[in-house]
């Protein structure tokens, strides 16, 4: 069960708190519902660097979107609910990048 604290800005709710996945426990940097409500995106930080997840708001599946050495954080979702943009340290520098909302076809 997560702990968090709901935050409205503008027309966005973002939550912040720690989220207990099976087997470990891992600190919540900023996350975003989806346009459906279908989905929790955000990112984590664990073992140093954040990577960005997504939970199915139905049966509270996690799913580990980035796979990286570097920071992945601030992810935001697309209107439509397809995409999702985040800041990257990847390439050395701060850079935003999009992903397909299943994590794959990333590109900067």
């Amino acid at each position: 069960m997560p702990l968090f604290d709901l935050q409205v800005i503008g027309e966005r709710t973002f939550i912040f708190g720690i989220f207990f996945l099976p087997i470990e426990k891992i600190r919540c940097n900023a996350t975003e519902i989806s346009p459906s409500g279908e989905m929790l995106v955000f990112s984590a930080e664990k073992n140093g660097d954040s990577d960005i997840y997504l939970i199915d708001t139905e049966g509270f599946q996690t799913i580990q979107l980035t796979f990286s050495s570097s920071n992945q954080e601030n992810p935001a979702v697309s209107p439509d609910g397809k995409y999702i943009a985040y800041c990257s340290t990847e390439s050395g520098t701060g850079e935003v990048y999009i992903m397909n909302i299943d994590g794959s076809g990333k590109k900067r």
